[in-house]
């Protein structure tokens, strides 16, 4: 078990000098058992004195395509700036219907995810199953999340000095716990005005992360998460300034394996925004995929519906996460999925 004196002494070796609220943060790696995920992560993290950077979310995401229906949702606190971000994108029969809401909160919610009247979320069993809802004056969807695989902590099984040697100049600006999960959905959506119901029965996805994440420092990404009959494959490519996050895992009913290296090739569109101007945007991509056990996966993606979603932070340079269902294909039509594939980029 790691020590907070030892990630102290770590640190001053390093010149690096961490505000005492930070390491507050730290001092959770060194409790028992930390870096193994528990069940109690399922819930909320508070700490007594939160960072500027300070949040913790949870996202789910679904793809039906036989129902021709898509979701994705994310709800988000902000302690620090007494915020919570909530967002729902809903896709039907591939347009988005999207809806962004900024809560104003005293402190944050002791796991309660149903501050929003719109979306609501609930924990029924940990790592297991959530119930999910959306409504509005058009459509009311109720579904249930069950897990299909087990879930990957990015940070258990590391070396966390190894992680800081070569993230050094990221600690307090990108250090955060996170895990992901793969899942089956089922449910239906409801036409309020037709009275038409979709019934959901399809693969879904979630993540669940909180600590510090400065979104001013980070120049690009490329996250998916590739839903296949017998498994899932995850993968994060991070551009922080001169740093280059490698990240992922391939999960199956016999357990998670690790990503060790991630090569893409993008190819990217032109298209009119909502005012007219010429924009571009990613269409299509390779992924060529190494495991610790060298297995290699060469998957081919293509847009198939998207949003763009500018994210509210201070700077001259726009940036834009563009959250896009994608077809995949495995190692030369081996195989076929869906799933999503999100891309961060400032423009």
């Amino acid at each position: 078990m790691v020590k907070i004196e030892e990630i102290k002494s770590f640190m001053k070796d390093k010149g690096i000098k961490l505000d005492k609220k930070y390491l507050k943060f730290l001092e959770y790696i060194t409790e028992e058992d930390a870096l193994k995920l528990r069940d109690k992560d399922e819930y909320s993290h508070i700490y007594p004195e939160y960072l500027p950077n300070w949040s913790e979310s949870w996202y789910f995401n679904f793809i039906d395509e036989d129902a021709g229906v898509d979701w994705v949702t994310r709800i988000s606190y902000n302690p620090f700036e007494k915020g919570s971000n909530v967002l729902s994108v809903l896709f039907i029969d591939n347009k988005p219907k999207v809806y962004v809401k900024r809560l104003k909160i005293d402190e944050m919610p002791k796991d309660r995810w149903d501050l929003d009247k719109r979306v609501k979320y609930e924990l029924i069993k940990p790592h297991n199953e959530w119930k999910l809802a959306f409504e509005d004056r058009n459509y009311k969807l109720d579904v249930v999340w069950k897990a299909r695989f087990e879930p990957f902590s990015y940070l258990e099984g590391i070396d966390i000095f190894e992680y800081f040697e070569e993230y050094v100049d990221l600690i307090g600006k990108a250090s955060q716990q996170h895990y992901e999960q793969a899942g089956i959905v089922t449910g239906t959506l409801k036409f309020k005005k037709t009275g038409e119901e979709r019934q959901i029965n399809c693969f879904g996805h979630r993540d669940h992360s909180w600590g510090v994440r400065e979104w001013q420092v980070v120049d690009k990404w490329n996250w998916i998460a590739a839903q296949f009959p017998d498994k899932t494959i995850n993968i994060s490519k991070v551009n922080i300034g001169k740093n280059l996050l490698v990240s992922g895992f391939i999960s199956k009913s016999d357990g998670n394996t690790r990503v060790s290296n991630v090569e893409i090739e993008t190819e990217l569109e032109e298209y009119k925004d909502n005012f007219g101007q010429t924009q571009t945007r990613p269409k299509k991509s390779i992924f060529e995929i190494t495991d610790i056990n060298n297995n290699k996966y060469i998957i081919k993606s293509e847009r198939r519906t998207s949003i763009d979603l500018p994210v509210p932070i201070p700077s001259e340079i726009k940036t834009i996460i563009s959250e896009q269902i994608h077809r995949f294909t495995l190692d030369d039509e081996s195989a076929n999925g869906t799933g999503v594939s999100e891309y961060l980029y400032k423009i």
